[in-house]
């Protein structure tokens, strides 16, 4: 009889190990986290969701109190800004707090880094699809801590990265591959859409599913020096006409724009932009689970007159249970 004795976190690995022939299971940590064990043994023998995980991501953290609360509520991406002119930028030591206390409520000393298997993946929605499936694998069991920076040198943003100690970067800003895979860390690209109440006709044509698709495709290969600089996820966020920055607007775009992106040409999305505990719900409800990666939010989650990157924790507890509750899953 063969028994697997650690590692199961989830039915994905549950599955996993009986595909392998293994006639039992033993499941420790898992259960003694899990606030309802029941309910946990319940989720770990249901059929494998790795495919439909819903990331949740809450961006723009600064203290670490407010990484821990999203993490116990299930987060499972912790951003911290390296922007300069994010008013939630962080200096490196104010990250290295962050990561630290994310590393130790998932018990680790080091980064985790997830790498796309990219052998065959001919395609953006193969090679998309395989950067949901290590992205999710990579923090199932411990959230990652996301680096947000734009247009930054490439030199600079590996420094940073090193020296915080994050495990993924995100590029916010108009990066190009060579700067993908100058950093050399796996990264979640960022496409920037008109919000839902520009009028203007500006942003007509940037939007629309064909050039945003156009877009993506570049953003689906291997650097030439195998280096662990890949792509590994597309993030949407809302760009207002004449905001100095991108991100961090707190207005939504047309989700329908990501429903398409994800159900019609079978790119998994991250949804960002104006999402908070009261709209979480209705962004998952319009744009559908099949081609959706996860959500993000960041100013939506923040004390109603507190500085910028000041989380309201009832709030992050709110909007982290929402989302993994409306995507079908369970919350802790």
């Amino acid at each position: 009889m063969i028994l697997a004795l650690s590692g199961i976190s989830g039915p994905e690995d549950v599955q996993m190990n009986a595909d392998a022939g293994v006639c039992g299971i033993l499941v420790g940590e898992t259960l003694m986290r899990a606030t309802d064990p029941a309910k946990e043994i319940e989720t770990l023998l249901a059929p494998a969701a790795t495919k439909s995980q819903c990331l949740v991501k809450v961006c723009g953290v600064t203290e670490p109190e407010a990484a821990v609360a999203a993490c116990q509520a299930g987060a499972s991406l912790i951003g911290v800004i390296f922007a300069p002119k994010s008013p939630r930028c962080l200096d490196t030591e104010g990250a290295q707090k962050v990561v630290a206390a994310v590393r130790a409520f998932g018990e680790r000393e080091a980064p985790k880094r997830p790498v796309v298997d990219a052998a065959g993946a001919s395609t953006p929605a193969e090679w998309f699809g395989r950067g949901a499936t290590a992205l999710r694998a990579a923090s199932r069991r411990t959230p990652l801590v996301v680096g947000v920076f734009q247009n930054q040198p490439a030199e600079e943003v590996r420094r940073i990265a090193d020296e915080a100690g994050v495990d993924v970067v995100q590029f916010h800003g108009n990066e190009d591959e060579a700067t993908v895979a100058a950093v050399g860390l796996p990264a979640i690209r960022v496409l920037h859409i008109p919000s839902s109440g520009d009028s203007s006709g500006s942003g007509e044509e940037a939007s629309s599913v064909d050039a945003l698709m156009a877009e993506i495709g570049p953003m689906a290969a291997q650097p030439s020096d195998d280096s662990n600089g890949q792509s590994v996820a597309i993030l949407l966020d809302t760009k207002v006409p004449g905001a100095d920055s991108s991100g961090g607007t707190g207005e939504v775009f047309d989700w329908d724009l990501a429903k398409s992106i994800g159900e019609t040409h079978k790119v998994p999305v991250i949804v960002a932009g104006g999402l908070s505990d009261a709209n979480v719900r209705g962004a998952l409800e319009a744009v559908g689970t099949d081609g959706l990666l996860g959500v993000d939010a960041s100013s939506g989650l923040e004390l109603n007159g507190g500085k910028p990157g000041q989380k309201d924790l009832s709030r992050v507890r709110a909007y982290v249970e929402a989302a993994i509750t409306t995507a079908g899953g369970t919350a802790p």
